[in-house]
């Protein structure tokens, strides 16, 4: 499988120690993260807001990494993989085979905020052989996450909004499994607030509720979740197996999208729920001005 994990995508979203394998026709890519130069776009931390990241261009780390930096600016790729007029086959070959020679080489990256230089991001890589990973990083990816799901604690419940974040944390440290347990408690609560509203309701038939499979449980709820869990159900499963079968490694990588699957879900309900409340504040205003009117 091709190293195809992008710069942002390497930091923002990989977990540290887990190890991405590559081959020397991958090495624009693993070149790109280990001497990129350009900006990244994420939350500070200490600025508590969305913010751009400048790389410090001295963070590319020493010798002997040296020349291997230099070998990859005098092919032109500074700021990504353009190389016009660079024999690609051959650079793509030295370079790999200088990465890996059997040393160890580790780089220093360093990111400071446009609002205030003093607020960083730096990240500690290490390639082994054909292997890249991140073994160090601060603020952690969990930390560099808080901006993303804030918002979700308005359709999310106190203790399930610490336990998505939990959820994020355990990956970010490579604990894959772990992080499924409680992204699997989000679904579970999804569909039992979806259950208990629908009790309420007086069209609702229980039939068995409580000892049916979680699929059929969504289905008997479908008008009452969001549409996008009901056509992606599946993602209990997908939770379901990497809990009891799959290995650490395996739900890491899996990890952002089933995320990414639970955000969408919690998405449509914040949309929901902000129409909801956008109707009720017009609906009020439009009474106290026709009321003023009528008064004139």
């Amino acid at each position: 499988m091709a190293f195809s994990v992008s710069v942002e995508d390497f930091i923002l979203n990989t977990p540290i120690y887990r190890f991405e394998e590559f081959t020397y026709e991958d090495m624009p890519n693993v070149a790109e993260i280990l001497f990129y130069e350009g900006i990244i776009d994420c939350y500070c931390v200490e600025c508590k807001r969305n913010s751009t990241f400048h790389a410090v261009k001295n963070g590319r780390g020493g010798y002997p990494l040296v020349e291997i930096y230099n070998t990859y600016v005098n092919a032109g790729n500074v700021r990504g993989p353009h190389f016009a007029g660079v024999d690609l086959q051959n650079w793509k070959q030295g370079l790999y085979d200088s990465l890996t020679n059997g040393e160890l080489y580790f780089v220093n990256k360093e990111f400071t905020c446009t609002r205030d230089e003093e607020h960083k991001i730096v990240l500690n890589y290490l390639v082994k052989g054909n292997k890249i990973a991140k073994v160090g990083q601060y603020p952690s990816l969990a930390d560099l996450n808080q901006l993303d799901i804030r918002k979700y604690r308005k359709v999310l419940s106190k203790e399930k909004y610490l336990e998505f974040s939990k959820g994020i944390g355990l990956s970010s440290h490579g604990v894959g499994v772990g992080a499924f347990v409680y992204l699997r408690r989000i679904f579970e609560y999804l569909i039992q607030e979806a259950y208990d509203k629908a009790k309420s309701s007086p069209d609702w038939v229980d039939n068995d509720f409580s000892n049916k499979r979680m699929d059929e449980k969504i289905l008997s709820l479908k008008d009452f979740l969001p549409q996008y869990l009901v056509e992606n159900r599946k993602i209990y499963g997908i939770l379901s197996k990497g809990i009891h079968e799959l290995s650490e490694e395996v739900c890491l990588k899996i990890f952002p999208h089933v995320k990414l699957g639970i955000e969408l879900i919690l998405d449509e309900k914040l949309y929901e729920l902000e129409r909801e409340e956008k109707l009720k504040a017009t609906k009020v205003t439009l009474e106290k001005i026709h009321a003023s009117l009528l008064d004139d």
